[in-house]
Parts: structure tokens; sequence; C-alpha cells
């Protein structure tokens, strides 16, 4: 079969670091990390396994920082190298171990990637995060009956969804319903990316939110804030007018675009103070008292802290791995929470657990949330190479989010 691979080999790393530099092709060229490989099905781990052959794998801002080495090494001994790449993924299965029984072979499905406990064996010895429904922070990443990996597409055993196959434990498949499209299927791991952040940090109706971001995690901070009810204050932090478009459709209250002037606008929006230090940039006085992070660079996590309200919560939802440049002081003058995110889990909603994934579907089915509108643009995966330099060129390309589309 045909797939994407990550080779995680040092020279390859330091070659592409050295000429990446110059161009971004040093980052999936011949002699790169990144390779379309042609290579065997991966094989069931056990009986409670089944094999999915993916009709679309999601492109995650996660990859790209992997591909173009973002990342931070800390994450390193929680994958397995060489790995087929992608989490992001709804398909058909294709086989079903014999202790399966509620799934059967031409099933449409997306499959939560995350390999917590459940998934490696230790369904009656589950560590302490997984018994607390928090699998995003199982302490078994690296144990139990397959190779370390976080996701899918981080593991060597599972295969990803950047392939013709790839394998997922019985627990994690969830029915794809046959009024949900396959592009909207695209989305559900971004949608639960975003609900994940929202249910564990869900603002009060009087608080004020502000979303950095409209990228495809963003807009699907903005879809999951109003599908749980809540009725207050959205600005958006965008960069392009497509984002704009969608934005003002899903009920955000402000759209301010990132670019000169920005600052000011939301220190009108949020009726802040500014003031003058004896050097340096303006000192806001005020702002929102819920900020989602979703982007995780050094300029988002910047803005996140200096306009912040008093005692206001900032949720990282965006992958952040060496911010520079920014000045802490915010965090203790103003009494910040700053919250961690990670992926997915099982949330508690009405009383009731749910996990993310499985509220994600039943929110689209229920509310007709239009996810398929953020799947802009897709590949096969011979163009792979394409795809990174689209994803490079968003705003040239008007891309919220890609996929490969697996033939």
């Amino acid at each position: 079969m045909k797939a994407i691979q990550f080779k995680g080999r040092i020279p390859a790393y330091i070659f592409s670091k050295a000429l990446g530099k110059f161009s971004s092709r040093a980052y999936y060229g011949r002699l790169s990390n990144l390779q379309l490989i042609e290579k065997n099905s991966p094989s069931l781990p056990g009986s409670d396994w089944v094999r999915i052959k993916p009709y679309y794998g999601g492109i995650c801002g996660s990859d790209l920082n992997l591909i173009f080495l973002h990342d931070s090494p800390y994450t390193s001994p929680f994958v397995s190298f060489p790995f087929i790449m992608g989490h992001e993924n709804c398909g058909t299965i294709l086989e079903v171990g014999q202790g399966v029984r509620d799934l059967g072979e031409g099933m449409r499905v997306v499959a939560d990637p995350l390999l917590s406990c459940v998934t490696r064996g230790f369904k009656n010895k589950m560590c302490p995060p997984c018994k607390n429904n928090n699998e995003s922070r199982c302490l078994n990443f690296r144990k139990g009956d397959m190779s370390p990996g976080l996701l899918i597409g981080t593991c060597r055993d599972t295969g990803g969804s950047w392939s013709e196959e790839f394998v997922a434990h019985k627990d994690n498949v969830h029915i794809l319903p046959e009024n949900v499209s396959w592009e909207t299927g695209a989305i559900v791991d971004s949608f639960a990316s975003a609900i994940h952040p929202v249910v564990r940090y869900f603002p009060d109706q009087h608080e004020r939110v502000l979303i950095i971001g409209g990228g495809p995690v963003g807009l699907c901070t903005l879809f999951a804030l109003r599908a749980l009810g809540f009725e207050g204050h959205i600005s958006i932090l965008v960069k392009y007018d497509f984002q704009e478009r969608i934005s003002r459709q899903e009920g955000a209250s402000e759209i301010i675009y990132l670019k000169e002037g920005y600052k000011e606008e939301l220190s009108k929006i949020f009726q802040m103070e500014m003031l003058s230090p004896i050097i340096g940039e303006r000192v806001p006085v005020g702002g929102p008292e819920i900020i989602y992070d979703c982007i995780g660079s050094s300029s988002s996590i910047k803005d996140s802290i200096t306009m912040a309200g008093p005692g206001a919560r900032v949720i990282l939802v965006g992958l952040a791995s060496f911010p520079r440049g920014i000045d802490w002081t915010p965090i203790w003058l103003k009494e910040l929470s700053i919250h961690g995110i990670f992926a997915y889990s099982t949330e508690r909603l009405n009383s009731q657990w749910i996990s993310t994934y499985a509220l994600a579907i039943k929110l689209v089915q229920e509310q007709g949330i239009p996810l398929s509108n953020l799947l802009t643009h897709t590949f096969t995966l011979d163009e792979y190479k394409k795809a990174l330099q689209f994803n490079l060129n968003k705003g040239e390309h008007g891309l919220i989010k890609s996929a490969f589309k697996i033939n």
C-alpha cells in the first residue's frame, strides 16, 4: 500500500534543519525524513482491533509542525519511528478482529486516534488519569501491547491515515451516521480538539471571550461555544477574509483582522485602557475574561497574556513548543490562570460522561454544524509535496483545512 512515512533519522533532521533556511523543500525532499513509500498493510494488534481504509486523512497543524521540525524533542519518547503519518481520519472498515461485536466490514467510521490505557491492554488496570476520564493525560503512552505513540499516526504499529490502511481499537471507533458526509467526517477530529477545551473551560454567560486564530481549530472553537450553549460575547482574531465569512456566519460578535492596529481595535472592543511604560509596547488594563489561543505561536501567546483581563483564564489550544520573547509579568500581575490542553478525552456534560469524539458527532448530527465548509482543499497521496506547499501559503490559496483523499 502507499503511505507517507516519517523516518525520524538524525542525519535527515540535520540536513533539513540546515537547508530549510533556504528552501522549504528541504523538509519534504528526497533526503528529508518524509517519504512516500510502498509497504505492507499493518496487522491487527489484537482481536479487539479493526482495519480501516481512509476516505480522508486530514492534515493537522501538528503534522505540519513535525514535518517542518518545529516540534520540541520533549515529545520524542512518546512516539516510535518510523511511523506512518496522519491521525485525523474517516473511512470504511475492511476487517474486524474476532473480539469485535458491534462493528462490521463496510461500516463508515471515524477513529479516535488517542492511544491511551484501553487501547494498550490496560482496560482492567487503568492509570489514575484514565480512570478519571482524562485519557489525554494517560501515563502509559509508552507501555502495553504496542510501541510508544500518543496517537495513531505517531506509532509504528498502527499506521496512520496518510495511507491506504491503518488499524484502530474497537473502543475508539465511532460509526459515522449516514446523514453525515465524508467531508464532515474529515473535520470531526478538529471539532473534537475544540470541544475538549471548551467543555473543560466553559465561559460563564457574562464573560467575554476572545479566540485567537481563524484556522480550523479556531473556527471549530467558535462552533463549539455556540453549539454548547454559550450566548455571550465572542471576538475572534483572524488573518484572511475567508475566515471572516465563516466566523460571521457562525455567530462571532466581533471579527478583528490580524494587521497593523489590531491591538487598538481590541482595546476598544474590550474597553481597555492602554498605558505607556517607560519603554516598550503599551500596557493594556482590562480585557476579556477568557481567551482561547488556537495558534500557539510566540506572538499569539504574548497577545493572550497581555490582552487578558485581571483573573482571566488563558487556554493554550494551539500547540506551542519554543515561545520566545514573552514577558511573563502579566501572568503574576493580573493573576492569570494558564491552561494547557491536549487532544480529546471523555467529557462530563449534563451530568453524563461522553467521549469527545462521540460528542462531536452528536452535535454535528443534531445541530447540522457546517463542518464541511472548512474542508477547502484535497490532495492525493502522490500530491503530498503540493499539499505541503499549499499549507505554507494558505492565504494565497484560500485554504482553511486540507486532507488527503484516499482513492
